[in-house]
């Protein structure tokens, strides 16, 4: 099963989210993780600062190499 990061440490949103496609994936969230580097979201929209906040996460967790996520799922 694939690994998906909800890229939240709002533990109602991420069992929304799993509750949603939870079957598909194996959840994680960043309450799982050390060190988790901070996004600034100054995008204009919010589509821009999922994007910044997902490739940035998705950056920092194949930089440490210890993690086999597939996914990152940003809001």
């Amino acid at each position: 099963m694939r690994a998906l990061l909800i890229a939240t440490g709002n533990l109602h949103k991420a069992s929304e989210i799993t509750a949603l496609i939870g079957g598909f994936f194996h959840i994680h969230t960043l309450r799982e993780f050390e060190g988790v580097p901070n996004v600034i979201e100054d995008a204009p929209d919010s589509r821009g600062n999922a994007t910044r906040k997902a490739v940035t996460l998705a950056n920092w967790l194949a930089a440490r190499g210890k993690h086999q996520i597939s996914f990152v799922l940003a809001d």
